[in-house]
């Protein structure tokens, strides 16, 4: 054999290179490379419309039946929202029982009418709510995922105990280093996310129960939020639009002007098609 003309030492040494080289390829072979975080990230935006489509969104309005729990009592109410990008929000809340409440950011000052008396408010409370509303109706339309300068790192794959279904956990970083976990299921629609509100003090988790089409587009038609495993809000998609309002800028900070919407045109109410 060739190896018998080698000094036993040589000999020696090259077998356990081999066998160092076999050791490390089984290894490898063993251990299969984690998938791809921006992959799945992008097969999700494919999968609820496009990137082009979710990239053309100027404003967005969503009508929501909403339930919020606490101890002070649960309260049902009717809720109008119009957001436009990229920091610009608007609720009118009615609630079953109370007066109606509208609140608003207009990208630097929170306002809120009660009684039909604005004013620009200072409550830091109020404040945070409705940055913690921007935030959840960016994720409700995956603008989030479409961040430029983001990192994504794959964490891992979860199956939850007595579902027929498994979905993929991505950290996702913004370039202010807020960071928020992804749970895309492995038919790549997005089943919710887990991140911290309220200062970094409160862990809540979003989930997004059956996707249906609004107005050519893959939205939850159910939403529940949990602050850590307690439940303080579900919420019920009745209708969702997009770049149909037609008011300025000034909308979000005159709280007295009406919207202004463009006729829903036919087929276009959604709520169809569910994944």
């Amino acid at each position: 054999m060739f190896t018998s003309s080698l000094p036993k030492r040589n000999t020696i040494y090259l077998w356990f290179v081999i066998s160092s080289l076999l050791f490390l390829g089984a290894e490898l072979l063993a251990k299969p490379s984690k998938p791809s975080a921006k992959a799945i990230v992008n097969k999700c935006i494919q999968r609820h419309g496009g990137g082009s489509r979710f990239n053309s969104i100027r404003d967005f309005y969503v009508k929501m039946d909403i339930k919020t729990f606490s101890e002070q009592g649960d309260i049902e109410s009717l809720v109008h929202q119009y957001y436009r990008s990229p920091d610009k929000l608007r609720a009118e809340i009615h609630p079953l029982v109370d007066p109606p409440t509208k609140i608003s950011w207009d990208g630097k000052n929170s306002w809120q009418l009660v009684k039909d008396k604005q004013e620009k408010s200072e409550d830091e409370k109020q404040i945070a709510r409705i940055q913690e509303s921007l935030k959840f109706i960016k994720l409700m339309i995956l603008t989030n995922l479409l961040e430029k300068g983001s990192k994504l790192k794959y964490v891992r794959e979860v199956t939850p105990k007595g579902k027929s279904y498994s979905f993929h956990v991505i950290m996702q970083a913004n370039s202010k280093n807020e960071k928020i976990e992804l749970y895309i299921k492995n038919d790549y629609t997005l089943l919710g996310a887990q991140f911290y509100w309220e200062g970094g003090k409160g862990l809540f988790k979003v989930f997004f129960d059956e996707q249906r089409e609004f107005d050519g587009l893959y939205l939850p038609k159910y939403i529940r939020l949990y602050r850590e495993n307690e439940m303080i809000l579900k919420a019920s998609l009745r209708l969702a639009r997009f770049n149909a309002l037609k008011n300025g800028d000034g909308f979000f900070s005159d709280l007295s002007e009406k919207p202004k919407m463009d006729k829903i045109r036919r087929g276009g109410r959604g709520g169809r098609n569910s994944r």
